[in-house]
């Protein structure tokens, strides 16, 4: 790969690790994979830094709310439609269009997404509703629950993950930039900020615990590294999150789109904003 010095930031910062001829530049432009970068010259060559590989998402801008005409036939059919409808409104109000159309170009990741399997010790049940109407309509879901998938879910063929969110890198199985839109409904946080998490991998967490925080911290960086650049993350119904490039600390992070966040609904203790992904993937480029 060889950098065209016309494309770098030159301005200068000062020398780096005691070198006196190493500087540091920025650079933001399409290489054959993109990325956004800062390198330090040494010599006669530059040697990569940082790196952020950017896959943009597939999410196209919304021109009108399809949301009742995707939903009359699902519910003419006597299908639940409540989840469905979050998700229709959430990627209209962040600005993307939600016609089947658009919805059927996108990767769409569906964090606890319930299982028609109760955990031990409770007929509670929490169908994958989502993950249902997006697969009837044609557009590509996954789903992950800590509760296995039944037969009835197996054979329609929509992909499912058994995992335990509470364990460290329990999502390291999807790629990074692997998904458009990530959504967690009501596994995360409780509709009262005085009470304890939902059930966790079988167990309950006071929800300003150390231990339930470092939880809801691993999910969401892990949400930030396999979104693509620029898709959303959807938590609890209505608050959504844009995954964007910070150029000034060369991180990506998230943005608040819609909602207010914790403020708006006291789901979650912890404030997506102020969350970094940062990868590393040093190499020595030429200067020509």
């Amino acid at each position: 790969m060889t950098l065209d010095p016309a494309h770098l930031d030159k301005t200068f910062e000062p020398p780096i690790d005691g070198d006196p001829n190493a500087h540091i530049f920025r650079v933001d432009r399409l290489f054959p994979d993109p990325i956004v970068a800062i390198f330090r010259q040494i010599g006669n060559r530059l040697e990569q830094v940082v790196g952020l590989t950017t896959v943009p998402c597939k999410l196209e801008e919304a021109t009108a709310d399809h949301s009742d005409e995707i939903l009359r036939p699902h519910r003419a059919a006597g299908l639940p439609a409540l989840e469905f409808r979050w998700f229709l409104e959430a990627l209209h109000n962040a600005g993307h269009s939600n016609s089947l159309e658009s919805m059927r170009k996108l990767d769409i990741l569906d964090l606890g997404c319930g299982s028609e399997i109760p955990e031990a010790n409770s007929w509670t049940r929490y169908p994958p509703e989502l993950c249902r109407a997006l697969h009837r309509a044609g557009v590509r879901v996954v789903g992950v629950d800590v509760m296995p998938q039944d037969i009835k879910d197996k054979n329609q063929g929509w992909e499912f993950h058994r995992l335990d969110l509470t364990e460290k890198n329990a999502l390291s199985v999807f790629s990074s930039n692997s998904f458009d839109v990530v959504s967690m409904d009501l596994f995360l946080g409780h509709v009262n900020p005085d009470a304890t998490s939902p059930r966790l991998g079988g167990f309950t967490f006071q929800l300003d615990s150390p231990e339930y925080i470092k939880i809801e911290m691993e999910v969401f960086t892990q949400a930030l590294r396999i979104l693509r650049t620029g898709g959303l993350l959807k938590v609890n119904n209505n608050i959504v999150y844009r995954k964007v490039v910070d150029k000034t600390n060369f991180c990506f992070k998230f943005e608040l789109v819609t909602g207010s966040g914790k403020e708006e609904l006291p789901y979650t203790y912890f404030d997506c904003s102020a969350l970094q992904f940062q990868e590393c993937s040093p190499q020595a480029i030429p200067l020509t």
